[in-house]
């Protein structure tokens, strides 16, 4: 499967802080895909996450901005 970030979405990416955490909802919301594709995206290696609990996984925003890049230099 290969990522579906358009353009349009990827350009919403520039609000994400660096060094914040962000929800897998929240990082869905960012790049405007649904949070299945995110949960997709880190099975698959796109993304990377940070356990914060025995269930909870944060995402780093400059993690969120690297797979924008890559998209970006992909496509």
């Amino acid at each position: 499967m290969s990522l579906t970030l358009t353009p349009e979405r990827a350009a919403v990416a520039v609000e994400i802080i660096a060094d914040q955490l962000y929800t897998p909802r929240e990082a869905a919301d960012f790049l405007r895909i649904s949070v299945t594709s995110v949960r997709h995206w880190l099975r698959r290696g796109h993304l990377t996450a940070v356990r914060v609990g025995p269930r909870k996984v944060m995402l780093r925003g400059s993690d969120i901005q690297a797979a924008v890049t890559a998209y970006k230099a992909a496509s």
